[in-house]
């Protein structure tokens, strides 16, 4: 129910082994789709995929994070390594019965496939990265032509490299330019708290690529740290009320800068989710990702803002005009709009968030119903931005 409210277009999934550690705190669950040649264990991943088609999302599949073990010679499922080299067309047959299977079989609208996933963590020579993504989309276009096959999926990291230094974000992007590599589309990872790194990876991959495809970031969020000393400090850059206006900041940019999908990781997690493990919290970037999808239109517009701590994204369909006014000041904010008659809709602040129970998902239905807080009209003419939050506004 919290996934279904909050309207995504695409959801991304792992597709070769599936973990999840359940709400009744009864420890981690693993399930591998493949235990050998022809062993397929569906269950698990199609639950879960039908689940996103049910609630009107479009699949993204990751095929892997490191292929099974019986690919992979690991002696643990756990074991994360690269395919045999003798396996490599094993590893491909593998993906391509993964697409044809949801594609073709299911008849599901599956857009977007990548050919593994982050490959410098997983142990690729980057040569054998690109030997399995000319074999893997060979076969995944014969057996569902429909599908984009994309990659790598990197994160914006060192590449080491067996018997070779370790290649930059930069230096790995123009080897898969130079060498000709057959991507839809390019696909990275980026986790940083300065929007400027975040956005110099865009400009790395232009620099390389130009417009010659679409440009997809699969992980977005500030702090990649899962677990160790900095477990606590990483919870607190990705949840806490600092990334409210880092979010709606590079959501607006990238849309500018012509990405064409991005993916906030991760949807439930202790450290870095939308809402937290056991489903029972609700951080605050949710409410901006429910507010863009649920309260502003898919047609955007040309909007300004004459103050340099004040971003807008404003919609038009048919005739129903929306903006959404966010601050990345750590003030409020007051602003008059010129061009358009609009009226607050939904009022996010720090104090809206923290006075609210955690599990409470009906903040926005309420203000829709109800009307934004008071607080929201600093004057007649004029109204307030809360400081690090936004307002929605409609006509």
């Amino acid at each position: 129910d919290l996934l279904k409210r909050l309207k995504p277009d695409s959801i991304r999934v792992m597709t070769l082994m599936r973990s999840d550690w359940p709400a009744d705190g009864s420890g981690r669950i693993t399930t591998p789709l493949s235990k050998g040649p022809g062993l397929y264990d569906w269950n698990a991943l199609d639950l879960l995929i039908r689940s996103i088609v049910a609630i009107g999302a479009e699949p993204y599949l990751a095929l892997g994070f490191g292929p099974p073990s019986w690919i992979s010679g690991a002696s643990s499922i756990l074991d994360r390594r690269p395919p045999l080299p003798e396996r490599l067309d094993d590893y491909a047959d593998l993906m391509a019965t993964i697409v044809h299977r949801y594609a073709v079989e299911k008849g599901w609208t599956i857009k977007r496939v990548t050919i593994d996933n982050e490959p410098e963590n997983v142990g690729y020579a980057i040569d054998d990265y690109i030997k399995l993504v000319r074999l893997a989309k060979l076969k995944i276009k014969e057996r569902a032509p429909g599908v984009q096959v994309g990659g790598p999926a990197t994160g914006y990291a060192m590449w080491p490299q067996p018997a070779a230094r370790p290649l930059s974000f930069f230096e790995s992007t123009s080897i898969f330019a130079k060498s000709d590599t057959p991507f839809d589309f390019f696909d990275w990872h980026i986790y940083s708290t300065s929007t400027d790194t975040v956005m110099r990876t865009v400009q790395a991959v232009r620099t390389v690529y130009g417009n010659s495809m679409p440009l997809v970031i699969s992980e977005l969020n500030r702090d990649w740290r899962y677990s160790g000393p900095s477990r606590d400090m990483s919870r607190e850059n990705n949840t806490a009320w600092e990334s409210v206006a880092w979010l709606a900041y590079l959501f607006d940019q990238l849309q500018r800068a012509g990405i064409d999908q991005v993916f906030y990781f991760a949807w439930r997690e202790a450290t870095l989710g939308l809402i937290d493990a056991r489903s029972r919290v609700i951080r605050p970037n949710y409410y901006l990702l429910a507010a863009m999808t649920n309260l502003i239109g898919r047609k955007r517009v040309v909007a300004t803002s004459s103050h340099p701590a004040i971003g807008i994204v404003a919609t038009k369909d048919d005739s129903k005009v929306s903006a959404l006014v966010y601050n990345m000041a750590a003030t409020d904010v007051h602003v008059s709009v010129k061009g358009a008659d609009l009226v607050p809709r939904f009022y996010f602040g720090r104090k809206t968030y923290l006075g609210r129970d955690s599990a409470d998902v009906n903040l926005i239905a309420e203000q829709a119903d109800l009307g934004v807080p008071e607080e929201t009209r600093s004057s007649e003419n004029t109204l307030r931005v809360p400081a690090g939050g936004f307002l929605v506004l409609t006509n």
